[in-house]
């Protein structure tokens, strides 16, 4: 459980590194639009192969599970993130009245 809770503590700091660059880029835009989920997933560059930006993970879902994964996809990093960093955290608390 102590490597979950320390998984949670590296996205919530990881989620502050998000946010700067969010606020960088707003700064420099003077335009707030948010990197999505689907966004970070085609820009990541593994191994030095570059993605194929026309491959989506959720054309081949069908009904309800495409709209969900299209949800999720279309949702920002940070709030991504964030809140995964923050449920981890919760589960994994420490209840000192119960000792």
């Amino acid at each position: 459980m102590i490597a979950v809770r320390y998984f949670g503590f590296g996205l919530c700091a990881f989620s502050v590194l998000i946010l700067i660059y969010e606020i960088i880029k707003y700064v420099e835009r003077h335009t707030l639009n948010l990197i999505t989920l689907r966004q970070a997933w085609q820009n990541r560059n593994v191994g030095g192969q570059t993605s194929s930006s026309g491959s989506s993970a959720d054309s081949s879902l069908p009904g309800f599970l495409g709209d969900l994964a299209t949800l999720l996809l279309n949702m920002p990093l940070l709030s991504v993130v964030v809140l995964l960093g923050v449920f981890l955290l919760f589960i994994t608390r420490h209840n000192d009245r119960a000792r």
